[in-house]
C-alpha cells in the first residue's frame, strides 16, 4: 500500500470531473458548393487530467445561400461576379450566459455580398443573432436585420445579458440625424423587447466618473434624445436594467474634486483630488476622515477595479517614465486593509488592464499580450498566461475558479503510459523565473505508485528503490499541496513523461 502526504494529510487524486465547454461557431460550405452551413463545436477540456474532447454540431436548416452568379470568399473563385463574405468587421466571439432554462452561447454574425473585381457591395448587409442551447444541442436564429447601412447592427451585452438591434429610421424632423434612430433592446432571458432609444446602448465602465452613482455592473447605460418642436433638448441618461426597469443618472456634481465614489459597508472608496497638492489618489473615508491608498504621483497614472463581490479592491499604477515599472496594491475591500503591493514584474510604460474570472482570480492584460497572466489574488501569485485566448465569454466551467491559479485548460502529463490525474490545481508555470512546468506533487507521485513523505527540509520521494529529495526552496505552495517542476522529478527519477499543452487558435 503506497500513502501520500502533504504535511499529515493523506491527499487522493479522486472525485467528480472538473470539465470546462467551450462554443465556437463556424462555417462550412456544402458540398455542392451552394451554400454555408452553420456549424457549432463544443470542446469539453477536462481539468482533472488535461484531456479534451470536440464535438462538432451541423446545421443545415440554417443555411445561407450563396447566389449562382457568386462563390465564397475562401474559394477565391473570379469567374464568378460576385462573392459572398462573412464578417462584421471585427473578430467574432461568442457569449455564453446562465438563463434559468441553462447554459445558451450567443453570436452575431454578418455576411453579404460583392463585386469580385472592385470589392464594393452588391447587396445588403445581412446580420443575425445566433442561439446555442448547450443542453439540447439546438441552434435558432433569434433575430436578423438587412440593410446597405453600417449603422444597423446587431449589439451584445454581457453584463446586461441582452442585447439590442438597431436600425435606418431617423426622425422625420431629423432626417439625416442617426443619432435619432430607433434601438430596440432585449432581454436573452425572455428574448422579449424592454426598451426602444434612439441610439445603441452602452456598458458603462461603473468607475468612468461621469455620472452621479457608480453604474451597477447588471446594467447598460442609455442615452435619450428629446426632440420637442423640432429643437433636441438635453440628452437624459438612464441605466437600465434586464427586467426592463431603468433608473435615471445625473452628471456628477464632484467631477472637479471627485472622479468617482462607491460605498461598501461604512467605508465610502474614491478617487479624489487634493486641490492643495494639485494631484489626484485612490483612497477611502472612514468617520469622515479620507486616508489615500494610491502614491499620488504626478507621475503616475492610477486606475482602480473592484472584483465582481466587492471582495478586492485593485489600485495599479501605469508610470508616465518609461524606465518605471508597472506596479498595484490589493485591498481587503471590507476592512480597506492593503493586502500587499503587487512587485513590479515587468518594466517598461505599457497599458495594462484587468478582467476578472472571481473574486479571488483576475487576469492582469497588457497591450503585448505574451506579457500578460493571471494574479491569484489571495496568495499574489501570478501565472504565465498560456497560448489560450482566455476571456470566459463563450465557456462555462463545472468548477470553482478559485480553487485554481489560472483559469486555462491544463496540460495533459501521461508517464508510464497513465494520465497524471490532478486533485485540485493542475500544472502551471510561474510569471517569473524560468517557466518550468510545475506539477503537483501528490497527483504526480500518486501516477506513478511513489510514496511521498514530510521532511524537515521538503519531500523525500520513494520509487521502486530510489529515493530522492525535493527541497522547500524548490517548490511553490498553493492551498497545502506543492507543486515542483517537472522536469526536476523525471531527471531525478530517471522517467520519461509526454506533455501536450494546448494551443488554441
Amino acid at each position: 500500500m503506497v500513502f501520500i502526504f502533504t504535511n499529515t494529510t493523506i491527499a487522493k487524486a479522486e472525485g467528480a470531473p472538473r470539465i470546462r465547454d467551450s462554443v465556437v461557431f463556424d462555417h462550412k460550405l456544402s458540398d455542392d458548393k451552394s451554400a454555408l452551413i452553420p456549424i457549432v463545436r463544443v470542446t469539453s477540456d477536462n481539468y482533472s487530467d488535461g484531456t479534451s474532447t470536440i464535438q462538432e454540431y451541423s446545421f443545415p436548416e440554417a443555411m445561407i445561400k450563396i447566389p449562382e452568379n457568386a462563390s465564397y470568399i475562401e474559394e477565391k473563385d473570379t469567374s464568378k461576379p460576385n462573392t459572398l463574405a462573412i464578417g462584421c468587421g471585427w473578430k467574432p466571439y461568442s457569449m455564453m450566459f446562465q438563463l434559468s432554462t441553462g447554459y445558451t452561447a450567443y453570436q452575431v454574425e454578418c455576411y453579404g455580398m460583392y463585386n469580385t473585381q472592385t470589392g464594393k457591395e452588391t447587396g445588403p448587409e445581412h446580420s443575425r443573432l445566433l442561439q446555442f442551447d448547450l443542453s439540447t444541442k439546438k441552434l435558432k436564429v433569434l433575430r436578423q436585420i438587412d440593410s446597405m447601412s453600417y449603422n444597423s447592427r446587431i449589439n451584445l451585452y454581457r453584463n446586461f445579458k441582452g442585447y439590442s438591434v438597431s436600425t435606418e429610421e431617423p426622425e422625420p424632423s431629423r432626417p439625416g440625424d442617426y443619432r435619432l434612430k430607433k434601438v430596440y433592446v432585449y432581454s436573452f432571458e425572455t428574448n422579449k423587447q424592454i426598451a426602444v432609444v434612439n441610439d445603441n446602448p452602452r456598458d458603462g465602465d461603473p468607475l468612468i466618473g461621469n455620472y452621479d452613482r457608480v453604474l451597477e455592473d447588471n446594467t447598460i447605460l442609455l442615452e435619450e434624445n428629446n426632440t420637442i418642436n423640432g429643437k433636441q433638448s438635453m440628452p437624459k441618461y438612464f441605466q437600465l436594467y434586464p427586467d426592463g426597469h431603468k433608473t435615471e443618472v445625473f452628471p456628477n456634481p464632484h467631477l472637479g474634486s471627485e472622479r468617482w465614489g462607491k460605498k461598501i459597508g461604512e467605508i465610502r472608496y474614491a478617487e479624489k483630488y487634493d486641490s492643495k497638492r494639485k494631484d489626484s489618489f485612490v483612497g477611502y473615508t472612514l468617520n469622515g476622515k479620507f486616508t489615500p491608498l494610491s502614491p499620488g504621483n504626478s507621475k503616475v497614472l492610477a486606475g482602480s477595479t473592484f472584483s465582481p463581490n466587492n471582495t478586492h479592491l485593485i489600485i495599479s499604477y501605469s508610470f508616465r517614465d518609461p524606465k518605471a515599472a508597472y506596479e498595484a496594491t490589493i485591498v481587503d475591500v471590507k476592512t480597506a486593509k492593503v493586502l500587499y503591493t503587487l512587485p513590479a514584474h515587468e518594466s517598461g510604460k505599457r497599458l495594462h488592464g484587468y478582467h476578472w474570472v472571481n473574486d479571488d482570480l483576475v487576469r492582469i492584460n497588457f497591450n503585448i499580450d505574451s506579457f500578460s497572466g493571471y494574479l491569484h489574488v489571495p496568495t499574489g501569485i501570478i501565472t504565465k498566461k498560456g497560448k489560450e485566448d482566455y476571456w470566459g465569454i463563450g465557456r462555462v466551467y463545472s468548477g470553482n475558479y478559485s480553487d485554481l491559479l489560472t483559469p486555462e485548460a491544463p496540460a495533459q502529463i501521461i508517464v508510464n503510459g497513465k494520465n497524471v490525474v490532478y486533485s485540485g490545481q493542475g500544472p502551471f508555470r510561474l510569471y517569473k523565473g524560468d517557466g518550468a512546468l510545475l506539477v503537483p506533487l501528490n497527483d504526480f507521485a500518486m501516477a506513478i505508485n511513489a510514496a511521498v513523505s514530510v521532511t524537515k527540509d521538503g519531500w523525500q520521494i520513494q520509487y521502486g528503490d530510489q529515493t530522492i529529495m525535493i527541497a522547500k526552496s524548490k517548490s511553490t505552495m498553493f492551498q497545502g499541496r506543492a507543486y515542483v517542476p517537472l522536469k526536476t522529478l523525471t531527471d531525478q527519477l530517471g522517467i520519461k513523461a509526454t506533455v501536450k499543452e494546448k494551443d488554441y487558435e
